[in-house]
């Protein structure tokens, strides 16, 4: 079989951009040119995982984040916020793949030291009815799997029905967190890593991190595909 006869069956049997729908995937799911498109976050906060210049310090000093490393792959908008929509909305389960794995070469390019264990944002009882699926839970797997890191799937728990946390502001959204998060049996690691799909104000993540510090977690990073700018 010559080259050009193995390019074809390669090129004919990737499948298609998750972006663009029109070229063959190249790289993650995504094709070159749109996944060079995508809003990267290069240079970030890593207190707060906002996206800063390398010469600009961020200002979040002034309020405490319990993590000791914060990182988005990506700034919340398109299209990762589309892909993202998709993904929760549309079960679109496939994208947890191609959206895991921006995380997973965000932490790769970061050279952190990575966690012993990862922790999926839970779902209320009520959303995974709805839903049928935790979307942190399907992006844990996938970054699990790159990264060779064990997920824990079930010691903290979502005890209860809080409002959608887009709707709300700032302060309302930690007030909505309040008390949502229980542990159902003790945590053995000392450094974890929470996976979100989306931090915003990082609410829903600082109440898990308050909660495992708590309860004798010593180091916190949070990760997550985007980061709402």
């Amino acid at each position: 079989m010559d080259i050009w006869t193995n390019f074809k069956q390669l090129l004919f049997s990737a499948p298609d951009c998750i972006t663009c729908k029109t070229i063959k995937s190249q790289k993650q799911g995504f094709c070159s040119g749109c996944y060079h498109d995508l809003p990267h976050i290069s240079h970030s906060c890593l207190r707060c995982g906002l996206a800063v210049s390398a010469e600009r310090q961020c200002a979040c000093k002034d309020e405490d984040w319990p993590f000791s490393i914060c990182i988005a792959a990506c700034a919340y908008a398109f299209p990762v916020d589309a892909l993202i929509s998709q993904l929760k909305n549309q079960h679109k389960l496939s994208l947890s793949e191609p959206l895991g794995l921006l995380i997973a070469s965000q932490i790769k390019r970061q050279r952190i030291e990575l966690p012993e264990l990862l922790i999926p944002v839970p779902s209320s009882t009520e959303r995974l009815q709805q839903r049928g699926f935790n979307q942190a839970a399907e992006i844990a797997k996938v970054v699990s799997k790159k990264l060779s890191i064990p997920v824990d799937y079930s010691s903290v728990q979502h005890n209860k029905q809080n409002a959608v946390q887009k709707n709300l502001n700032k302060q309302q959204r930690l007030q909505n967190v309040n008390a949502a998060f229980t542990l159902s049996k003790p945590i053995r690691a000392t450094h974890v890593a929470i996976i979100d799909d989306v931090i915003t104000t990082g609410a829903t993540t600082k109440a898990i991190a308050y909660l495992l510090r708590e309860n004798g977690v010593k180091t916190i990073q949070s990760w997550s595909i985007a980061r709402v700018l």
